[in-house]
């Protein structure tokens, strides 16, 4: 999971939100990463599956709707 503090803005490599070229913050990142590192929590990358407007936390249940067909607002024809 990372750190996003808000959602318009990306987690750099530490995990912490960035901001582009404001001092203030940069002066945030460099808080939250001391803060990160301080209580030694650890930034940890979490694949998600993204199929027909729906995400999934694992690679089968993606496949297994894509395989079904089951695209929100599709119907299947016979």
């Amino acid at each position: 999971m990372s750190h996003s503090y808000d959602a318009d803005i990306a987690p750099d490599s530490a995990g912490c939100s960035r901001r582009p070229a404001s001092p203030e913050g940069a002066a945030r990142s460099q808080i939250l990463r001391a803060e990160l590192d301080r209580y030694a929590i650890a930034t940890v990358s979490e694949s998600l599956y993204e199929w027909g407007g729906s995400r999934y936390g694992n690679a089968p249940d993606a496949i297994a709707a894509a395989k079904r067909g089951s695209k929100p607002g599709r119907t299947k024809h016979r």
